[in-house]
């Protein structure tokens, strides 16, 4: 009997493990057809009808809830990086769009006041692409099973790790403390200012007031954070200080700064503090999760006037409505796509600003020559500037910055996207269940900063990309110091 049952667990897993490969299998053929499905709706579906906007409406929010849907089922974290990417992306791109498809008031519609149908329709037809793209190149990767990471196989590695002494002092220990407290004391002097001024003379101030040095100390924040909560070294400390930052950025307005520490927790917590994500907790977490959804549109709203001691004042308006707000706020980006576009057909050239981005990431002063200096343009500068917008920046988008560098072929770019951030944070994850760290948080600490492309341009993570690569040099060379093997 014992010899049966021993051989028994063993045949069991090979018949579950074939089950997975065989529905993943499925699953990557029927986002091959999916995508089929969607290039025909974007050729044969060509007119300004609002029952066409319905469709491509409809078909590019299925294909976002399947990227979602065929992650987590292929073994993959719900709470994870990528998740919050494709929501950050759907809500961004395509927010106002499903508010018009279900009904809601023209207030909430800003895209709609200011572009025609036939405009929204062609971006709706280009971003079902986009997306139904995307979920095809998150299935290249994950439809084989091994490459995939659960959450309670981290949490098994995570509690069987050994976590660093508490009274031993490293030279990344005086770094940690010193880039938190570099981001503390730069976040308080951005408080004070930005109770003087309004958030668009606040941005450019703290374009001003961004150093080298000071780019060095936010990336080390994140890295650091990274490293010593999955060592299980000043736990308590750390989330003190990403909640402080999260909390303080959002408050004077700059997401874009809250976000990568925003990206730590998400994938820290359910790790350190795996009580918290009992099923008897989901409805809390749901509702502060709305709750602070619902937030975001008054932050937004308080973006023109400087923080001052009326300015949150109670206004009379449901959590309902605010969230409706955050969500009508958050999908003007697809105003930026909608110029963009517009000024391509019109014969604006396209440039490989993607292309360039990569290239000054990875290669020295390459960015000086002007073959790279000509292509590599601030997107989101030239699209206020075509807007003729001299009170508040547009900012970007993932999907327009796609159509800029390759026409209506951009789409193609999300199957490469979609397969290297699948990659990248289930690769980060397996490496460190393995023990080998600096490669791995050097994905993760990207891919924190790359969550806000979403809305953005992919050159904003240029400079994490750089210091990614002069921080593997140092290590290298360290290791080789030692007359240890070189490994990341």
């Amino acid at each position: 009997i014992h010899r049966r049952r021993q051989s028994f667990i063993p045949f069991s897993r090979d018949i579950n493990m074939t089950d997975n490969v065989s529905n993943n299998t499925k699953r990557l053929w029927i986002a091959i057809i999916w995508l089929v499905v969607c290039i025909v709706l974007h050729n044969d579906f060509s007119d300004s009808s609002y029952f066409t906007h319905h469709i491509f409406t409809a078909c590019a929010l299925a294909s976002y809830v399947m990227c979602i849907v065929n992650w987590v089922t292929c073994g993959n974290r719900l709470i994870s990086l990528y998740v919050l990417f494709v929501i950050y992306v759907l809500l961004s791109n395509l927010g106002e769009s499903i508010l018009c498809m279900f009904g809601f008031p023209e207030e909430l519609l800003v895209v709609y006041g200011k572009s025609t149908i036939e405009q929204i329709n062609g971006m709706l037809r280009f971003q079902l692409l986009c997306a139904a793209a995307l979920n095809l190149g998150t299935m290249l990767y994950i439809y084989k099973a091994d490459r995939c990471v659960n959450i309670e196989t981290q949490r098994d590695a995570f509690n069987n790790s050994q976590p660093l002494s508490r009274t031993q002092m490293t030279v990344l220990d005086i770094l940690l403390f010193l880039s938190m407290a570099f981001v503390i004391v730069f976040s308080i002097r951005m408080l004070f200012y930005r109770q003087e001024v309004d958030y668009e003379t606040l941005y450019y101030t703290k374009q001003e007031w961004s150093t080298f040095i000071g780019q060095i100390f936010n990336f080390l924040s994140v890295l650091l954070c990274f490293w010593f909560l999955f060592k299980k070294k000043y736990v308590r400390t750390i989330y003190a200080f990403l909640l402080w930052c999260v909390f303080i950025y959002m408050l004077i307005g700059v997401r874009s700064m809250s976000v990568g520490y925003l990206c730590v927790m998400i994938v820290m917590v359910p790790l350190n503090f795996p009580g918290f994500f009992r099923k008897r907790f989901a409805v809390l977490w749901m509702a502060l999760a709305f709750v602070g959804f619902a937030a975001l549109s008054i932050i937004s709203d308080y973006r023109t006037v400087a923080i001052g001691s009326n300015t949150f004042v109670a206004a009379d308006i449901s959590i309902w409505d605010s969230a409706l707000a955050t969500i009508s706020e958050m999908g003007m980006s697809a105003n930026t796509t909608i110029m963009a576009m517009d000024e391509v057909n019109r014969g604006f050239p396209l440039h490989q600003t993607i292309l360039a981005a990569v290239l000054n990431s990875f290669i020295p002063f390459i960015s000086d020559l002007p073959a790279i200096q000509e292509e590599a343009i601030q997107l989101s500068q030239w699209v206020t500037d075509l807007a003729k917008s001299y009170n508040s920046g547009f900012g970007f988008s993932c999907i327009a910055e796609a159509y800029v560098n390759y026409g209506g072929v951009g789409w193609l770019f999300f199957i490469v996207y979609g397969f290297f951030i699948a990659y990248a944070e289930n690769t980060a994850y397996r490496r460190i269940m393995r023990g080998r760290f600096p490669y791995a948080l050097f994905l993760l600490a990207f891919l924190a900063q790359q969550i806000f492309f979403a809305r953005g341009e992919i050159g904003t993570s240029t400079g994490t990309v750089r210091l990614c690569v002069y921080a593997a040099i140092i290590i290298c060379i360290w290791q080789m110091a030692r007359g240890k093997k070189v490994a990341l």
